[in-house]
């Protein structure tokens, strides 16, 4: 199966139009199938075996409803977290900025292009950059051009993407009978036929000798890329 870029409909609507707002609700009931908070919590934990990371960068974290539910999972002393929201479309509410507040942790939002944003390193270096859900929306150049600016502002980066197989794409062509809205519908297969295999990401690291690269299938649809840099 061949990987082939489409246009999303989630991409094109306002966050406020009813089949976005639908389909961010759609797509919280699919990351808890996939199991990504379970797959990014366990790396996060192998990461920071000792004591939590102080900064998180979240590129393309839309309402901040997937990192809450990072931030719940990962265990008690992972207090006084920092994150940083990127996304085009500000559909973080106050309420969501109080409920990370009640854990511990601190978020800014930054209603930005990733790109452009990290271009002009608008955050000081993290300890970690993730990304769910977010590089199946680049071609191979954007991705190359992407991981390297992300390797200058971190030394860990975690990115849980579709993974492309005739598995994965029959589960999205049948996300309607779980009740998933007409944009989910028409986006779940265009994020597989858009996702990855193999290892397919690794060659697209910049620079592959002072960093570990870890890349492969994550649970039953999913695909894991985390390049962590080897400390001299």
């Amino acid at each position: 199966m061949q990987r082939q870029l489409q246009a999303e409909l989630l991409d094109t609507l306002p966050p406020s139009d009813p089949g976005a707002i639908g389909s961010r609700r759609d797509l919280r009931w699919l990351n808890f199938l996939m199991g990504h908070v379970g797959i990014l919590t366990r790396i996060l934990r192998k990461s920071f075996p000792h004591k939590p990371a102080h900064r998180i960068l979240d590129l393309g974290g839309g309402d901040g409803d997937f990192l809450l539910k990072l931030c719940c999972a990962l265990p008690g002393d992972w207090e006084g977290v920092e994150v940083i929201l990127v996304d085009r479309h500000k559909a973080l509410g106050p309420e969501m900025v109080d409920r990370f507040r009640m854990k511990g942790w601190t978020i800014h939002f930054a209603e930005a292009d990733i790109f452009e944003y990290l271009r002009r390193r608008a955050s000081p270096f993290v300890d970690v950059v993730i990304a769910n859900l977010v590089l199946h929306h680049f071609s191979d150049e954007e991705i190359h051009e992407l991981f390297s600016l992300i390797q200058t502002t971190t030394s860990l980066f975690v990115a849980v993407e579709p993974r492309r197989s005739p598995l994965a794409l029959a589960f999205s062509r049948s996300v309607r009978l779980i009740g998933c809205n007409a944009v989910t519908r028409h986006d779940a297969p265009a994020s597989v036929q858009a996702g990855f295999a193999a290892n397919e990401l690794t060659p697209l690291w910049p620079d592959r000798q002072r960093w570990l690269l870890e890349e492969g299938p994550a649970g039953l649809f999913s695909h894991l890329f985390a390049s962590s840099k080897i400390q001299k």
